[in-house]
Order: structure tokens, then C-alpha cells, then sequence
């Protein structure tokens, strides 16, 4: 596997700049409405079964998370669309939340992507907590819809001051103007190619 050869890159700082909503932003809204509504009904009838028995509400923890989730990924729509509303809120399972749904968009249109068994590496970096694993899904998904079916080799992971996602497979023109756009938004990010993989990184600098 070749390591990517050409960049492109960010500034160095942290400073607050346009962000780009990109292709994800569409079908995942659409998705968690769908979710939304299914939620509702499940929070309905766990409504119900609290006012008979209240230690349901110990037991039922699947519609609670599913809750939390949901929440969470609203309010990264909502930065995404210029209204940072989860403000300090860290999600540390929040790029974990996104590659399942991304997945699960993937799926909806005939591909696929390779979900790694152990946890997905957790994001700490101030004031950028909910952009880098959007930033990271955003690619996934375009990504996998430029491969014939399954995205199956990727990787996520910390790398000395780095979050670095690595992707083999061909860079098309839809990942390649994702990237640019990201680069722009996320000072400190870069982007390298090579024939057959590329790789996106992100500074994480010290939390103050």
C-alpha cells in the first residue's frame, strides 16, 4: 500500500471559519427524522410502561442511549448548519454515532463500508469536537459511494499530534473537492494522495 504523496493543507490555528455542510449533510437529516420518528414511538411506549412499573426505566437502557445518540448527531446537524448549539458538550462515542449511520446510508444505496471491530479512536481536541469526526464521516461516506460497492480499508487512528483517517482506494472528484473544502475549514488538516490510497489528518493541539 503506497502512502499518500500530494497535500493540500490548513492553517495552524484554531480560529472560528465557514463550514461546509457537504454531501453527508442531506441524507443524514433525512435519516434522523426517520430515526426521530421511530424514537418517539419507542419513547411513547416506555412512557407508558414507566407509569406501571417505574423500575422500567432501569432496565430499558437500549431506548435511552438511542436517545442520547440522536440528540447528540441533531446537534452536530445544527453546527454543521452554522448554530454551534452542542456548545462544550463532548460526545466521546460521537464518531462511532456517524460511521453507523453513515454505514447504514451506504447500505440504503447498494454499498457498503467496513465497520473496524475495536472502538473507533475518541476525539479530544477543544473546540473541535463534533467537526472532526463530521469532517471524518463526511469522507467516509463520499468515499463509499465512489467505490463499487464496499469501502472495506480504512483506518482511524492518533498519530503523534495527529488524527489521521487513511482510506486504499482511488481519490475521484467528489472526495477530492470534499477534501479541499475541509482543509480550508479545519486550520491545522491536510490532505495527501497517492494512485491508490489517501489520507486526511487533523492537529490535535494540546486541550488548554
Amino acid at each position: 500500500m503506497n502512502e499518500p504523496e500530494h497535500s493540500a493543507s490548513g492553517n495552524a490555528d484554531w480560529p472560528r471559519a465557514p463550514w461546509p455542510r457537504g454531501p453527508l449533510y442531506e441524507p443524514l437529516r433525512a435519516l434522523l427524522v426517520a430515526e426521530l420518528g421511530e424514537l418517539t414511538l419507542s419513547l411513547d411506549g416506555l412512557r407508558a410502561r414507566i407509569s406501571e412499573d417505574p423500575t422500567t426505566l432501569e432496565s430499558d437502557q437500549e431506548v435511552l442511549q438511542r436517545s442520547r445518540q440522536t440528540g447528540w448527531l441533531f446537534g452536530v446537524l445544527a453546527a454543521a448548519a452554522g448554530e454551534d448549539i452542542l456548545l462544550a458538550r463532548r460526545e466521546r462515542a460521537g464518531l462511532t454515532f456517524l460511521v453507523d449511520r453513515v454505514r447504514a446510508l451506504l447500505v440504503a444505496a447498494g454499498r457498503d463500508l467496513t465497520v473496524p471491530t475495536e472502538p473507533l479512536t475518541t476525539i479530544e481536541v477543544a473546540g473541535a469536537d463534533w467537526k472532526i469526526p463530521w469532517a471524518v464521516a463526511s469522507a467516509l461516506f463520499v468515499a463509499g459511494f465512489e467505490e463499487d460497492s464496499t469501502l472495506s480499508e480504512w483506518s482511524f487512528r492518533h498519530e503523534d499530534s495527529q488524527y489521521v483517517l487513511r482510506g486504499y482506494s482511488e481519490v475521484g472528484e467528489r472526495l477530492a473537492e470534499l477534501a479541499a473544502e475541509l482543509t480550508r475549514s479545519l486550520p491545522g488538516s491536510s490532505f495527501r494522495t497517492s494512485p491508490t490510497s489517501w489520507l486526511l489528518s487533523f492537529e490535535s493541539p494540546p486541550t488548554p
